[in-house]
């Protein structure tokens, strides 16, 4: 039930905010927002029985300069627009990946959980696209002839996989806090595929995050 609720929130709810993030803001602003979920994680770990520590509130609480930072860069309607999905992703995941804890804490071991996430998020998908009309036979088709399938394989079943054994070793505070080098990998990404600048602001902003990660483990 947990590792399901988490597929629902992380993947059904959160992905999809952050999808429509990238196409209102784009990754620049909409990767760094959404990673806002990090100290909100930090805290619920809190209810779950792991320790806030010193170190822990300081990470969480440079995350944010860190954040806002890299999110710098244009004030449109339509960024700000991404913000706000942005920010509703980070909930999401926030409260998803608290389920990856609780499933683990349950018994469900790291690649039991990956697999029930994605089986419940896929089957609510695709029963949403099918209200919604949309052609899912012509999106699996066209999906196969693209590089998809390999990133799903290696975020939705390696990806979490490693981040529920790395909660296991060092628990889902310190883990999630890890993650937070996301954000610094999509600017540089980002920046060599030509898609965005990578600019000063957004370099402090990345070392800030950074800065945070080493900070939890002083």
């Amino acid at each position: 039930m947990w590792g399901s609720l988490s597929g629902l929130l992380s993947l059904v709810v959160g992905d999809s905010l952050y999808l429509f993030s990238i196409n209102y803001s784009g990754v620049s602003i909409a990767a760094p927002v959404s990673y806002t979920y990090i100290p909100l994680t930090v805290l619920f770990a809190v209810f779950l029985g792991e320790p806030l520590t010193t170190p822990k509130i300081l990470a969480s609480i440079l995350l944010i300069p860190g954040v806002y930072l890299l999110s710098r860069g244009g004030s449109s309607r339509r960024e700000l627009k991404g913000l706000f999905l942005g920010l509703g992703a980070a909930i999401a995941w926030a409260v998803g990946q608290t389920m990856i804890k609780v499933a683990d804490m349950a018994g469900l071991n790291p690649i039991s959980i990956a697999f029930t996430r994605v089986i419940t998020a896929g089957v609510a998908l695709f029963i949403i696209n099918r209200l919604m009309g949309n052609d899912i036979t012509r999106a699996i088709r066209v999906t196969m002839r693209s590089y998809l399938p390999v990133v799903a394989v290696l975020d939705l079943g390696l990806g979490v996989a490693l981040f529920a054994f790395s909660m296991d070793l060092i628990g889902l505070g310190l883990t999630v806090i890890i993650t937070g080098t996301m954000p610094l990998i999509a600017q540089v990404m980002s920046s060599l595929m030509g898609k965005e600048r990578f600019s000063v602001i957004k370099f402090i902003g990345a070392l800030i995050i950074v800065t945070a990660i080493v900070t939890a483990f002083i």
